[in-house]
Formats: C-alpha cells, sequence, structure tokens
C-alpha cells in the first residue's frame, strides 16, 4: 500500500508528497515507510530538476566557454587525462575498453590534442645533443609546419591537435596542450626515457643567463605553434 502510493507520490508536486508523508489517516507511515517515501522524494526532487536543467542543457562546447568567459555552464565541465599515464591508460583500457569510451561514459566535454615536446629534430636528435651550447645555436622545428598538428608527443600522450579536432563535430571543446619552458628545458636532456630535471636545474644554477635566453628561445617557439 505505502510502497504503491510512494512511487505515484513520486509524480506529484513536493507540497503534496509532503503531505502524503505526514498523514496518517490513509497511509500507516511506520519508521521504515517513511524513510522509503523520503528516499522517493528525493529521487523525484533530482528528476524534475533533471528535468528543467535538461530544457537548458548545453553542448561540451558551450559549457567550456562559458567557464572560460566566466560565465554559469549548466554544470561543470569535465576533462580526463587518463591517457597521461601509461599505467592508468591501461587499466582504464581493460576496465572499459579504451581511453576514448570510458570519458563517453563519464560524459568528458574536453579532448587534448598535444603538440610534440622535442622543438630541435625530435627525441633521436636530441639524445645526441645533450648540451646547452649546442642548444642555443640550432634552429627550433618550424612551429608553422602542419607537422607541427599531425606529430605525436610521444607513444603515450599520442592524441595530435589534428585527431583532437575532429570531435568539433562532436560539440566538444577541444584545448591544444603546448609545453612550459621548464617542461621543455627538462626534455632536451631527456635520457633512457626519464626526464633531464636535474640537469635543467644544474643550468639554471651554472649557466643562469645562458638558461634565461634558452627559455625565452622555447617560450616564443611554444608561443609561435600555439598561433
Amino acid at each position: 500500500m505505502v510502497h504503491s502510493r510512494a512511487r505515484r507520490a513520486t509524480f506529484l508536486p513536493k507540497k503534496y508528497i509532503i503531505k502524503l508523508v505526514n498523514c496518517n489517516c490513509k497511509v500507516f507511515l511506520d519508521s521504515c515507510s517513511k524513510m522509503l517515501i523520503l528516499a522517493i522524494l528525493r529521487r523525484g526532487e533530482t528528476t524534475t530538476r533533471t528535468g528543467r536543467e535538461s530544457e537548458r542543457l548545453m553542448t561540451s562546447r558551450e559549457r567550456t566557454l562559458a567557464v572560460l568567459t566566466v560565465k554559469k555552464p549548466d554544470r561543470v565541465p569535465l576533462n580526463f587525462f587518463a591517457g597521461w599515464n601509461i599505467g592508468v591508460s591501461e587499466k582504464v583500457a581493460a576496465h572499459y575498453g579504451s581511453g576514448e569510451a570510458f570519458c563517453d561514459l563519464m560524459h568528458a566535454d574536453v579532448v587534448t590534442g598535444v603538440l610534440p615536446r622535442f622543438p630541435f629534430g625530435g627525441a633521436e636528435n636530441h639524445a645526441r645533443i645533450m648540451d646547452l651550447d649546442q642548444y642555443l645555436v640550432l634552429e627550433l622545428d618550424d612551429p608553422t609546419s602542419p607537422a607541427m598538428l599531425s606529430t605525436p608527443c610521444d607513444e603515450v600522450l599520442n592524441m595530435t591537435v589534428n585527431e583532437a579536432l575532429r570531435y568539433h563535430q562532436q560539440d566538444k571543446a577541444v584545448f591544444c596542450h603546448a609545453w612550459g619552458v621548464f617542461e621543455l628545458s627538462q626534455f632536451l636532456y631527456e635520457h633512457g626515457g626519464l626526464p633531464g630535471t636535474e640537469q635543467a636545474l644544474l643550468n639554471m644554477a651554472a649557466e643562469p643567463e645562458k638558461t634565461r635566453r634558452m627559455f625565452v628561445k622555447l617560450a616564443e617557439w611554444t608561443a609561435d605553434c600555439n598561433e
């Protein structure tokens, strides 16, 4: 009796549901059944709110743009970087089939394309140099080259900017991830898959002027890539 009435009560306005909960003549309300109706009441409120919000549901791109322009979105936009760690990526793929399937299930709004992180001719060329003076005289890769948008960053961060742009057709927000100057300075001295953080810090302490020039060089390259 209580269960069937409670189901019908879900579709009633809140004030009538509250009256039903407090009524003691037609429905016998012990502590358990009152908890049941209150639980259904909360579910009904959620359904009602969701129904109202669905009338003004934003696309992923609109939602993200609203936040970036300091406007109120219909909900917080979501962005998952499951592919940024190979261990996490493997676990996500094993459980959900793929990182893309996981993001679809979680209604992710943002897709991120990553720019290359070896600006002096790729990883193999970087592995042969390992010297600040050499890097200072070398020409950087052309930031206006189409290869900047189609070259994967590495085996883990392999979503290129061109691939990310395909998601515009699904009204997703597309981000272009560009590397900062200290990140790039570490990649200059990467060896055996390990970042050259120690060497980059040593250069800052031992060769501050040369490091400053390198940072400016890398910052200009990153800005030109973004542009």
